[in-house]
């Protein structure tokens, strides 16, 4: 089951993970200098439930007093805190604080309540990769290959800032208004990691991991140039190179199975996947720098400065696919939204009697995270630049 925030295999973590006592508001300021505008539960309107998993909750929100939609990303603090988690939540907050990147979602704001730690990010009404993929059967290399490429360029991003990022999956890369790939939930990321065995924490899902990872030899920025091959193989084939619902013989299969390509696979592609899901992270194209990968002949007519600019167009699916459509006459294939009606309320998390018991009486109990509350410094939500908008209007 895929969890909102990542579930992980990595032993216990330190009980330091827990932050300090501290009793503050559920707000965060915009502006603090010179503005009194806050940020809190009651500066959005919930729309629609995008999904739940073992530590929460993703809604579609809408800033009040912008308009402006974004996904918002509930987490429960007792169990974060309970599974020693906190250190793996703080990590996303904090590199999405300053990660600006075209094919990266951005996050707008964090606060926080008695109860929960809350992310609100950019909001993607194409669905993720997995819904896409699961409605089409696969995808077309064309559209696979601008996907990788795209994915890429934000795993690239992120390994020139010695950030591995572990958790490559088809639910974790999201579509935007225009179908472009955004890569979201860094839950799973740890800063400061370089050469081939630069951390050694055993995380990730378990379809996913890494040969290295299994193996327990200690890994780097070559888990996630296997997690590239994996991803391109379950958009041509539908599902994950070596599945098994038996978990032992899925590591088995990961550690010396047989890789069969895809039956679609061009012979570029599948040279492309099976070098990039080579055993040994050494001989991956991109070990030694990430960016080497731009070379391979797979990706000989992409033009990564236009893609970096999102100049290139997504190619359409057959006539007629609502796939990549957006939420205007419903929910797009892979988000599916929990409603109570068009005139219903949905249910907050913010509210009830529970959540004003945990009011009342949170003063000594360890529930405070600080230095989570987060705003964009440019304050007010912007809308993002439409297809075609040249990346420097949106790196800021």
């Amino acid at each position: 089951e895929d969890d909102v925030f990542s579930r992980t295999a990595s032993r216990s973590l330190s009980a330091g993970s827990r932050q300090g006592v501290r009793r503050r508001d559920s707000f965060c300021k915009l502006f603090p200098q010179d503005r009194t505008e806050v940020v809190g539960p009651e500066s959005f309107a919930l729309h629609a439930v995008l999904g739940r998993g073992s530590f929460g909750e993703v809604y579609k929100v809408a800033h009040k007093r912008t308009g402006q939609v974004f996904a918002m990303k509930v987490l429960k603090k007792s169990r974060i805190i309970s599974r020693n988690l906190v250190r793996y939540a703080m990590t996303e907050r904090n590199l999405l604080s300053y990660i600006r990147h075209p094919f990266i979602v951005r996050l707008h704001y964090a606060f926080q309540t008695p109860s929960y730690l809350v992310l609100v990010l950019h909001f993607c009404s194409g669905g993720n990769l997995a819904g896409l993929v699961a409605s089409e059967g696969c995808l077309p290399e064309a559209l696979g290959r601008l996907y990788i490429a795209e994915l890429f360029l934000a795993i690239e991003h992120l390994h020139e800032r010695q950030v591995v990022y572990r958790d490559l999956k088809p639910e974790n890369v999201v579509l935007d208004d225009a179908g472009h790939a955004m890569l979201t939930d860094f839950g799973l990321s740890k800063e400061g990691v370089e050469g081939l065995r630069g951390t050694r924490s055993f995380c990730g899902s378990v379809a996913y991991l890494a040969p290295e990872i299994l193996a327990r030899q200690g890994h780097g920025p070559p888990v996630d140039l296997y997690g590239l091959g994996v991803l391109f193989y379950e958009i041509l084939a539908g599902h994950p190179p070596f599945y098994t619902r038996d978990r032992e013989q899925l590591f088995r299969n990961i550690a010396g199975a047989a890789l069969h390509a895809p039956a679609r696979a061009s012979r570029p592609a599948e040279r492309f996947i099976r070098e990039l899901m080579h055993r040994n992270p050494a001989r991956r194209p991109g070990a030694a720098r990430t960016s080497e990968l731009r070379a391979h002949a797979f990706f000989a007519d992409v033009d990564f400065e236009r893609i970096l600019a999102r100049e290139v167009v997504v190619p359409p699916l057959r006539r007629g696919s609502p796939a990549l459509s957006t939420l205007s006459d419903g929910a797009p294939a892979g988000r599916a939204e929990t409603r109570t009606g068009d005139t219903g309320k949905v249910a907050s998390p913010f509210e009830g009697r529970l959540e004003a018991q945990v009011r009342r009486s949170w003063s000594s109990v360890s529930q405070d995270v600080a230095g989570w509350e987060f705003a964009t410094p440019e304050g007010a939500p912007k809308a993002p630049p439409a297809s075609g908008t040249s990346t420097s209007s949106r790196r800021e």
